[in-house]
């Protein structure tokens, strides 16, 4: 156990360089634009240039790069995310209201990756070179190349145009009870079947097309990871003692899961980042359609702030994620 308490402290040392190297990136990025955001906040070319220049003082827009960049980070440890000029709310009360619909988009969405992706990957190893692994190597294939804006189209036309099953748009309804934010569980804990139904419906076409670039990575590397295994010294020694059923395949996934844990984790990360296509599609009212709106106004301590929250939550999943490889493998501790 101390080699493991020593590994998480290790990892957990990495998290503040790591955030600041993206808040750095992201501001540079932001800031390089040339336009007026104390203009555009203050309403357009008709804006009065005292307006301008209080938004300016009021932002800190009339200081060199560093020094804003400096004030930012200040108002950070102090626990101020800032606030936005477009809504103005504080970033965080924006992010509280905009951030449990894309958790509950990426984790409706790693559920449906964990439970295709990856029994697809088992059939395709152990199925090797018949036409199961062909047809799985295929869908693989297809699921990585195709655009999320095109198959969201696609599955928008097919469900909701053509079978009118899934409604095309919208996240739903409000549970009679809302504890967490996410509208399924509140459904469940609230007793509420009718919203449950209704948020179910609204989820499944955004979720399946967020879901199916990561199935197809999933099935790739669980498919290589068996046969990497199947191919090893010691399953041939395994085979040989008589190790043959149910033992023989929790034996061999088990030794398989390691790069699968790893690219599950990193498939998350990329959920709830790379959903801005997929929400702005599907008008899901969460954190990509929230930064979209931000970047289109030029609106700074939004674009931060939802940055931050991502990169965090990216950076968390990772940890979770080395922390039960470390238990699964306790090689990977030292």
């Amino acid at each position: 156990m101390a080699e493991l308490k020593y590994y998480i402290i290790r990892r957990l040392a990495t998290f503040i360089p790591t955030i600041l190297g993206i808040l750095l990136l992201v501001f540079i990025i932001s800031h390089a634009i040339p336009a007026n955001p104390a203009r555009l906040w203050a309403g357009g070319e008709k804006a009065k240039p005292e307006v301008v220049e209080a938004i300016k003082k009021k932002y800190h827009l009339d200081k060199p790069y560093h020094i804003q960049f400096m004030l930012y980070l200040n108002d950070l440890i102090h626990g101020d995310w800032g606030q936005s000029p477009m809504t103005k709310r504080p970033v965080l009360e924006d992010l509280a209201d905009y951030f449990p619909a894309t958790f509950e988009l990426a984790l409706v969405s790693g559920i449906l990756i964990m439970l295709i992706g990856i029994p697809l990957g088992l059939v395709s190893a152990f199925k090797r070179n018949t036409w199961i692994d062909h047809v799985v190597r295929i869908l693989a294939l297809v699921g990585v190349s195709m655009p999320v804006f095109w198959l969201a189209i696609i599955l928008q036309w097919i469900f909701y145009y053509e079978l009118d099953v899934f409604p095309a748009t919208g996240r739903g309804i409000s549970p009679s009870h809302v504890y967490t934010g996410l509208y399924l569980l509140d459904s469940i804990l609230s007793l509420d079947w009718k919203a449950f139904i209704v948020n179910l419906q609204h989820i499944i076409l955004p979720a399946l097309t967020l879901a199916f670039a990561g199935i197809g990575v999933i099935a790739r590397i669980t498919r290589n990871s068996v046969l990497e295994v199947l191919s090893s010294d010691y399953i041939d020694f395994a085979e040989a003692k008589g190790l043959v059923g149910l033992q023989f395949y929790r034996h061999v996934v088990k030794n398989a899961s390691i790069p699968v844990i790893t690219v599950l984790g990193l498939q998350f990360g990329m959920l709830m980042a790379g959903a801005v296509i997929t929400e702005t599609i599907f008008a899901w009212p969460g954190i990509g359609s929230y930064t979209v709106n931000a970047i289109s106004s030029l609106d700074y301590p939004a674009i931060m702030g939802s940055t931050l929250l991502i990169g965090l939550v990216f950076i968390t999943v990772n940890l979770l994620v080395d922390i039960f490889y470390a238990i699964v493998d306790p090689r990977i501790r030292f």
